[in-house]
């Protein structure tokens, strides 16, 4: 389906994302960008509730992030007839899922890789097929395309000045600290197959399918931290295992999520699969990312998004939406309306409350183009993954290691959460980063692996995520505060990751289904629900 925004290309989008004018480095002939969809603060001002209605249709979605794209794609499925219209506020689609293609190739802007899903997420089972990613058997575990498996080696790791095959060391380590990494991934085995009361999983994505069973409840109020110390877990080196996945994963500190979230991490992820003995990963990866996932979802809907739509405000009680398009003041009424946006810009549309909302922690990505891969020093080849110990960035992925080509230029996404747990100290962390100071990071870092970096690196492109993941805080999932939030006000729905505390794309497609499937059902009472 043609698609109303003209393909994206580094250039245009920088252009548009009032970006800094391109930068200079102080070290070498290197240039770069720097730049973020900082006009998501634009719909912070309240609109006036004034304008001529210039269209009427079935379902308004506003926001083409995972959660719009997936609601739009379950209406498309069930009823490709409706009046469906879909308003973004950026130029492109996808949100943190986002790709652009430069000179080099296709990369992502954020997240990057998705998992297999589990046997419950038949929603997104579904998807990948719709997408001809896996093929669905009745009653039968499905078969996915290997092409977009993750080519190994799939993750390394920078430790005790060599490369290291996996992210826990094999050189190094203290025989306390093996002891305590083994006894912590026998726990975590036990627990992913694990059942509650409620006969559900302990742990589960998404979230809504997790076991309610009240013994598990408290780790919902404790950090991951004191968890740890009150099992045992006291060795510095598995703290900063464990702790680059909340990272990962929440950009959060292992004091600053609760302990049920850091186990869910590890214990969550429990693949259906057919042939789960001869594939060697669970991983399904692109070159550009999650950004591929946006394209395909995009192939199939039949409605157009109508891009660079800053909506400033909502009647639920009327259907109408007040919204900027180019200079010019627009309305919409609706039947129903999905708000696949983050809850703090919901509550302003909505004039809501924002006391005890989810709060995101900040993020920066980096593009790296290479002429050609830096040198690794000692150790192992690259692998798709790429993690220095200690460092406070998330390390680097190959986006060409899907090709099977580790030789010739190449882009890299070097990640960098800001992680503290006072999340205003995170902010202004991330408010002091420049080009520059980012540049430097990833020189330093690459330094210390690799030994050409400085001659190999071309270009560096930075983008700064204001609100990047969810943070799961103490007592975040303890309260009914997520479940009131997902409740629709009139003829409002409400669809996003931070409905279920985490940042991960099946998260924010099950919110997606969740919210068309509300729609749906209240104007056919036939509807084949996917959830």
């Amino acid at each position: 389906m043609e698609q109303d925004n003209p393909k994206m290309n580094r250039r245009s989008f920088v252009l548009s994302s009032l970006a800094l004018p391109a930068c200079q480095s102080t070290t070498g002939p290197r240039e770069g960008s720097f730049w973020g969809p900082q006009i998501g603060h634009f719909s912070l001002y309240q609109g006036n509730r004034n304008g001529h209605v210039q269209k009427e249709v079935d379902v308004l979605i506003v926001g083409a992030g995972i959660s719009g794209l997936s609601a739009a794609w379950r209406l498309a499925r069930e009823n490709p007839a409706l009046r469906v219209e879909v308003l973004e506020l950026a130029p492109f689609p996808g949100g943190t899922s986002a790709s652009l293609q430069g000179d080099l190739g296709s990369y992502p802007l954020g997240a990057h890789y998705i998992t297999i899903p589990s046997k419950e997420a038949f929603y997104m089972r579904q998807m990948l097929s719709d997408m001809g990613l896996c093929s669905l058997q009745k009653d039968k575990p499905p078969i996915y395309n290997p092409l977009n498996l993750c080519l190994a080696p799939e993750e390394r790791v920078y430790a005790h000045e060599r490369w290291q095959l996996g992210l826990w060391p094999q050189f190094g380590v203290l025989p306390e600290e093996t002891k305590q990494y083994r006894a912590f991934r026998e726990y975590c085995a036990q627990l992913k197959s694990t059942i509650g009361i409620d006969n559900k999983p302990v742990f589960s994505i998404p979230i809504a399918y997790s076991s309610q069973d009240p013994q598990y409840q408290r780790w919902k109020t404790i950090s991951f931290y004191d968890w740890l110390l009150e099992e045992g877990y006291t060795t510095p080196k598995l703290h900063w295992w464990l702790e680059y996945a909340t990272k990962d994963d929440y950009g959060t500190a292992l004091q600053g999520c609760s302990a049920w979230a850091g186990l869910h991490y590890f214990c969550a992820r429990r693949p259906y699969i057919a042939q789960s003995v001869d594939l060697g990963t669970h991983i399904l990866t692109w070159e550009s990312g999650n950004g591929a996932l946006v394209q395909k979802l995009l192939q199939l809907m039949p409605w157009k998004i109508r891009y660079n739509a800053i909506v400033q405000s909502v009647d639920a009680q009327s259907g109408h939406v007040f919204f900027i398009e180019g200079k010019e003041q627009k309305t919409i009424r609706a039947d129903h309306i999905i708000l696949a946006i983050p809850s703090a810009v919901r509550a302003n549309l909505l004039e809501q409350s924002w006391e005890n909302l989810p709060q995101a922690s900040p993020w920066i990505v980096a593009q790296i183009a290479c002429k050609e891969l830096p040198q690794s020093k000692s150790g192992c080849p690259y692998a798709w993954d790429n993690v220095l110990y200690g460092s406070e960035s998330v390390g680097y992925i190959v986006n060409t290691h899907q090709r099977g080509n580790y030789g010739g230029p190449s882009t890299l996404s070097w990640y960098l959460p800001f992680y503290d747990v006072d999340l205003v100290k995170a902010r202004k962390q991330a408010a002091k980063e420049d080009w520059w100071s980012i540049e430097d990071r990833i020189l330093s870092e690459f330094s210390l692996s690799h030994r050409n970096a400085t001659e190999a690196i071309s270009r560096i492109d930075v983008n700064v995520w204001g609100h990047g993941t969810v943070r799961p805080e103490v007592g975040l999932h303890a309260t009914p505060l997520l479940k009131n939030l997902q409740a629709p006000v009139s003829r409002v729905h409400f669809a996003h990751c931070d409905l279920s505390g985490i940042s991960l794309f099946e998260e924010s497609a099950w919110h997606g289904v969740r919210a068309a499937e509300a729609v749906l059902s209240q104007s056919n009472d036939n509807i084949t629900s996917l959830l």
